[in-house]
C-alpha cells in the first residue's frame, strides 16, 4: 500500500522532524509526494524554508519516492474543484494507486474517492495504538506542531482526553 502527502502535510512532518510517527501508524507502507507537491516544496527552499532539505533527504534516501499522475482526464475533472494543482495531482496519484492520501484540506477530503486523513486523525490513530502514550509527549507534539507549522488543532482537548483512557 502507498500513503501519499500532499504539500500542507509534508511540510508539517518536515517541520517537527516525525516521519518515524507515519512510518509508525503506516507500517510496510511506501510513501509518496507528487511531482507538483515536490515543485512547491523546492519553491519553498527558493524562498528560504530550511525544513525542505528534511524532506530532500527523506526522497534521497528512498523513505520517500515521487510518483507522477496518469489520469489527465481526472486531473482535468478536479481542476473545477478550486483546489490548487499540488492537491489535483495528489488526489489523482493517491486514487490510481489506490492510496491513502494525507491532507488538512477539507476540499481535498470532499473531492477525492480514497480515505483522508489529517493531522488530527493521524494523531488519534497514534494515540489509539500507543504510538503516543502520554499527556506529555502528545502535548509536546501539540505545541511542536503549533509553533514551528503554526497549525493549532481544533480537537485537542479530545486527544488529550483519549491518551487517559
Amino acid at each position: 500500500m502507498i500513503v501519499v502527502f500532499d504539500t500542507d502535510i509534508i511540510s508539517c512532518i518536515a517541520k517537527t522532524e516525525n516521519i518515524e510517527l507515519i512510518e509508525n501508524i503506516f507500517p510496510g507502507f511506501r510513501f509518496s509526494i507528487s511531482p507538483r507537491v515536490y515543485d512547491e516544496i523546492r519553491e519553498a527552499k527558493d524562498i528560504g524554508y530550511d525544513f525542505v532539505g528534511y524532506i530532500q533527504n527523506l526522497i534521497d534516501t528512498k523513505r520517500i519516492e515521487i510518483i507522477s499522475a496518469k489520469n489527465a482526464e481526472r486531473m482535468k475533472e478536479l481542476e473545477d474543484s478550486g483546489l490548487d494543482f499540488g492537491d489535483i495531482e495528489s488526489i489523482a496519484v493517491a486514487e490510481e494507486n489506490n492510496a491513502i492520501l494525507l491532507s488538512n484540506d477539507k476540499k481535498v477530503k470532499r473531492e477525492s474517492k480514497v480515505e483522508v486523513f489529517d493531522i488530527e486523525a493521524l494523531i488519534l490513530i497514534a494515540i489509539d495504538n500507543h504510538l503516543i502514550q502520554d499527556k506529555e509527549e502528545l502535548l509536546s507534539l501539540i505545541n511542536d506542531i503549533g509553533s514551528k507549522d503554526n497549525i493549532s488543532l481544533r480537537n485537542k482537548q479530545f486527544l488529550i482526553s483519549r491518551i487517559n483512557r
